[in-house]
């Protein structure tokens, strides 16, 4: 498990995924927006479970890839959905997946977002900004709103 700062503390997201380059990117894509947020790390569920356990104030967005080791990204979010502390946190899962399953289990379980994950920057960070914003209209492309 490790954090890092991605600017100021304003608001704090939580990026659970195993590929250390996925962070960076998603870091790089936040920075960019300029949006102000602190950006923790944990390397799957179990580690993101301890991270949240013992935090005082939760992150506002937890952004969970699913193929993870250990305890997967949907794991972790059916844990949080039966934690009282956890359940009203808003989660984006991030994942190269665009099995319908994947989506449809994504929803069933209480994700608000499923972000497929981008091939460009650029991707990435309108889809960001888009959800960060609270932003309407038309959903960037690789998002889908529950």
């Amino acid at each position: 498990m490790s954090s890092t700062t991605c600017m100021s503390d304003t608001y704090s997201l939580l990026l659970v995924d195993n590929d250390p380059d996925d962070f960076l990117i998603f870091s790089q894509a936040i920075e960019r927006n300029g949006h102000p947020a602190a950006c923790g790390h944990a390397v799957d569920g179990r580690a993101a479970l301890e991270l949240l356990e013992g935090m005082e104030r939760l992150p506002r967005f937890i952004f969970l890839d699913i193929n993870m080791h250990g305890m997967n990204g949907l794991e972790l979010l059916s844990v949080m959905e039966r934690n009282p502390r956890l359940r009203d946190i808003p989660v984006v899962m991030y994942s190269t997946s665009n099995s319908p399953r994947d989506i449809e289990d994504a929803r069933s379980l209480g994700a608000w977002y499923y972000l497929m994950k981008p091939a460009t920057l650029p991707d990435l960070q309108h889809a960001l900004h888009y959800i960060l914003s609270d932003a309407e209209g038309p959903l960037p492309a690789h998002l889908v709103r529950f």
